[in-house]
């Protein structure tokens, strides 16, 4: 009897997010967009042809980095010229929504990097604003970080500036993204059950409902997904 092979699944679909197939090409962010022909919706921007599977484009972070995978963001201001800059982003999301799709993002709300420059400016002087963003020890000689690594510095969701720099500010890292010109249409949050959670403090919800709150104020009808790592019985509590 012949083998019986399933069938393949689209490439669109087994992407990650945009970057993979850009970085593979050798190519920007923005590259594939020049070669989609001009047809209506479910256009796939990857594969460059009908694809009944795209309604949405889930871009994996796109900042700039030390990691491929990019989870590790040395600033949020600015898309990675590896992968075409901010130009490239614009292009993108212009073309998908051009033909009725939608893009976001990948945001990280637990902790920055060791490099992201508002680590760099808490660490070099402890009167600095950025100091309250992450939890350090009384002495100064010590900091938290995701799961003891020390390149990963957790975010102190205490601290009312990070609150202000990260989410309700006017062009905070949640809103920039999702303005004009680049109208990103959404956030995935990474390990988003651990945001706000440290020892005894929790704030995990007022967190969620923070950001939440954000996009909606920006884009009503944008989308807000959080990663859960483990159970996310107790954190569904129909508050939405």
């Amino acid at each position: 009897m012949a083998e019986q092979r399933r069938p393949a699944q689209p490439r669109c679909l087994r992407l990650r997010g945009l970057q993979a197939e850009c970085t593979r090409r050798g190519t920007g962010l923005g590259a594939p967009v020049g070669d989609v022909p001009d047809r209506p919706r479910q256009v796939c921007p990857v594969r460059g042809r009908r694809c009944a599977h795209c309604a949405i484009v889930y871009l994996t972070p796109f900042f700039p980095a030390g990691s491929n995978h990019r989870y590790d963001a040395a600033t949020f201001e600015g898309v990675d010229p590896l992968l075409g800059g901010d130009a490239a982003l614009i292009d993108l999301v212009a073309a998908a929504h051009a033909r009725g799709m939608k893009v976001g993002g990948d945001l990280t709300a637990n902790h920055s990097v060791s490099s992201h420059e508002w680590f760099q400016r808490a660490l070099t002087d402890p009167a600095a604003p950025e100091a309250g963003y992450y939890h350090f020890s009384p002495d100064y000689s010590s900091y938290e970080s995701w799961r003891g690594v020390p390149s990963l510095p957790k975010f102190n969701w205490a601290s009312a500036g990070l609150c202000e720099a990260y989410t309700t500010g006017e062009d905070s890292v949640v809103a920039h993204w999702l303005k004009p010109p680049f109208n990103l249409d959404g956030w995935r949050l990474d390990v988003g059950n651990m945001a706000g959670r440290l020892g005894a403090q929790d704030v995990n919800h007022e967190v969620a409902t923070l950001i939440r709150d954000r996009v909606v104020a920006v884009n009503p009808d944008a989308l807000l997904l959080g990663e859960p790592t483990s159970d996310a019985g107790p954190d569904a509590d129909g508050s939405g």
